[in-house]
């Protein structure tokens, strides 16, 4: 049999400390001696850390242990109890009993068993306040705020203000290194830069290596007119495919003569199937669509090391099967033919030579 049995329920929050909606947070004392208390509104009864108990030398009583289940689940064995402690809040003294629990963040849990003593609690959440009638007098209780910030003491505000010139140095290196790497460009209509964007990069079947070979200014184009502070519409070709607002870091100021046209990306190249040349390995992967069975391509005029994983339903679409059954190099070894089933025939067994000048 256990040894006890259920006879108290406490909040998660409560024990671990932290605030929730059924939470509020006051400020009490016990014989001069400041605490925290948690007012648990999902709780049964009072609760106070140990260590506090010991450090307030208040006195305790065993009791028949009992479970204390939290919000989580679990539950934690009391068996301490402190009767008839007198704890003053905000200016009104409570008598309460104290149950010694483990518990984190506050001294005290306050539950249902000192809200029950003061009768009807009027209790408002968004100015965190508690009102109700204790032994004829009417009482409001004020609970923290949960952001509150701490205020700065006048001593540290003394220094701050003092070495607030030793501080101003460092802040400036700081400002003057960021500023280093910066660049203060400003242009002026009708002026020629060069714009820097990701020309056409064909993806295709084969897909290529030299990306950063590629041309990454180009131009010069002129500029139509000034959109803000850091965007300009540029004068770009008429066939072009491109918005022509560019932001300014990505422009650069073109000097020298005025270009007589000005070079723009490549346009976009005819669609020029690659011609496999080998196929040398497979593989399957898997894909949202599921799995999915791909071979390594090695491409006419490429070197091998551009050779690319390409799905095989994809490369019978483009070139059917015939095109490609001759550049599967990765089953080329082995018999391709069709061994004849051919039954042994059974072995004639003879005499040896020396049994003739023998009668058997």
């Amino acid at each position: 049999m256990e040894r006890g049995i259920q006879k108290s329920i406490l909040n998660f929050n409560a024990i671990t400390g932290e605030y929730s909606p059924r939470t509020l947070r006051l400020k009490g004392t016990f014989q001069e001696h400041n605490l925290t208390i948690l007012v648990d509104s999902g709780g049964s009864f009072n609760f106070i850390k140990p260590e506090v108990a010991r450090r307030l030398k208040i006195h305790d009583t065993n009791i028949e242990p009992f479970k204390v289940f939290v919000g989580s689940g679990d539950f934690i064995w009391c068996s301490t109890c402190s009767y008839d402690i007198l704890i003053l809040v905000q200016g009104v003294s409570f008598s309460v009993d104290l149950y010694h629990l483990e518990i984190s963040g506050a001294d005290m849990v306050f539950g249902l068993s000192w809200l029950q003593s003061l009768g009807r609690v009027l209790t408002d959440y968004n100015r965190l306040t508690m009102e109700f009638d204790y032994q004829g007098t009417s009482i409001i209780l004020h609970a923290e705020h949960l952001l509150s910030p701490n205020p700065i003491k006048n001593l540290i505000q003394e220094l701050l203000t003092e070495y607030s010139v030793v501080f101003q140095e460092p802040k400036a290196r700081m400002k003057k290194y960021a500023d280093s790497k910066r660049l203060d460009k400003n242009f002026e209509v009708d002026q020629w830069v060069w714009v820097k964007f990701h020309a056409y990069r064909q993806q295709s079947v084969a897909r290529r290596l030299n990306f950063k070979l590629s041309k990454r200014y180009f131009g010069p184009f002129q500029i139509l007119e000034r959109i803000g502070k850091v965007a300009y519409r540029l004068n770009l070709p008429s066939n072009s495919r491109i918005h022509p607002v560019f932001h300014i870091s990505l422009l650069k100021a073109y000097s020298g003569p005025t270009p007589p046209t000005s070079i723009m990306c490549d346009e976009l190249p005819k669609h020029q199937l690659p011609t496999p040349q080998a196929i040398t390995s497979e593989r399957t992967v898997p894909t949202p669509e599921g799995n999915q069975y791909q071979v390594l391509v090695e491409w006419v005029d490429k070197p091998r090391e551009e050779a690319t994983w390409e799905s095989w339903d994809h490369l019978v679409n483009l070139y059917t099967k015939a095109a490609l059954e001759d550049k599967v190099l990765f089953h080329e070894r082995g018999n391709v033919t069709t061994p004849e089933d051919k039954a042994t025939e059974p072995r004639i067994k003879s005499a040896p030579s020396w049994a003739t000048d023998y009668i058997i």
